[in-house]
């Protein structure tokens, strides 16, 4: 063999061997690596089923078939009133929803809470139309929130949470979320749906 026929050898192989190695080296380093997630909110892992909330209307009992192929911001207020920091996070979810644009159809909006006041459905009715107003219990968002690094008991206000198309709750938000900060999760997601 001459010289140019075993470059030429030597260069096949290494096109190939380098990709492999490098994908070793990550895979087996990666506890070192400090890979960031460009989602805003945190996700959910496992991801969990929203039938666990076993949510309910004011007049029956609510399956989430209506949200079928539609993602969907949960608002939980543990509350029985819609306080002002409430209605300005219910403010924000109608905002974003809107500023998805073409895509704000494949997204639906949600309020639940332990208890809904005439107060708070009227608010809905009037200024939130289009917010599903939906009633948990207690019992039920602990036992939807056992697992996650919060509890019952910390959720004094409003807690956002996501849930995909196919009805699993998939990422959260802090209390003081950043509207501009779901909105690009959203549009990712719906980018990408």
């Amino acid at each position: 063999m001459n010289k140019k026929n075993i470059l030429a050898f030597l260069l096949v192989v290494l096109f190939f061997a380098i990709p492999i190695v490098s994908a070793w080296w990550v895979f087996s380093h990666h506890n070192r690596l400090s890979l960031k997630t460009l989602n805003h909110g945190l996700l959910i892992t496992p991801a969990i089923p929203i039938q666990s909330l076993n949510l309910t209307t004011t007049t029956n009992t609510f399956d989430g078939t209506v949200w079928h192929q539609h993602w969907v911001l949960l608002y939980v207020n543990p509350s029985d009133t819609c306080a002002h920091a409430c209605q300005q996070d219910l403010y924000y979810l109608r905002q974003i929803r809107i500023a998805l644009g073409k895509n704000q159809d494949q997204v639906v909006r949600a309020y639940v809470s332990f208890g809904i006041s005439s107060q708070t459905q009227a608010l809905i009715n009037k200024v939130f139309v289009g917010t599903t107003a939906l009633i948990s219990t207690p019992a039920a968002l602990v036992h939807f929130l056992k697992g996650q690094d919060f509890s019952a008991a910390t959720l004094k206000d409003g807690q956002l949470f996501v849930i995909d198309p196919n009805g699993w709750v998939m990422m959260r938000y802090p209390v003081d979320f950043k509207a501009k900060d779901v909105l690009d999760d959203m549009s990712r997601l719906l980018s990408v749906n």
